[in-house]
C-alpha cells in the first residue's frame, strides 16, 4: 500500500539531491531549477521537471541530464536511504513556462 506522505517525502528528497547534482556537475552556463518530481505509484519511475534560463539552453541541459542519468541516479542512491531508487526521466516543466508567460501578459 502506498503512503502519500512517504511518497511526497521521497519526491522532495529526490528533488533536493538532483538539484545538488546539477549544481556540482553542470557547466554553469545556464540557470537550472528542479521544479518538482512526480513518482509513479510503483515508485519505479520518477519524472524530474526542470526549468532552464535562458530557454535557448533547454535542449543542451536535457541532453546533459539524459547522458548523465545513471550518474544522477547513483548520486541520489548514495545520499538517500530507501529500499529502491526510481529510474529518473527529465522533462522541461511546461506548466511553469505557461505560468511565466501568463505573468508576462498580465503586466
Amino acid at each position: 500500500m502506498n503512503d502519500p506522505v512517504k511518497n511526497g517525502r521521497l519526491a522532495e528528497y529526490i528533488k533536493e539531491q538532483v538539484s545538488e547534482f546539477i549544481a556540482r556537475e553542470s557547466n554553469h552556463s545556464s540557470l537550472v531549477t528542479v521544479t518538482r518530481v512526480r513518482l509513479t505509484n510503483s515508485l519505479k519511475k520518477a519524472e524530474v521537471l526542470i526549468t532552464v534560463y535562458p530557454e535557448e539552453k533547454e535542449q543542451e541541459v536535457l541532453g546533459f541530464l539524459k547522458r548523465r542519468g545513471n550518474d544522477v541516479r547513483s548520486y541520489v542512491k548514495n545520499h538517500i536511504r530507501t529500499r529502491t531508487i526510481p529510474f529518473l526521466d527529465f522533462l522541461v516543466d511546461g506548466g511553469e513556462k505557461n505560468r511565466q508567460r501568463i505573468d508576462e501578459l498580465s503586466q
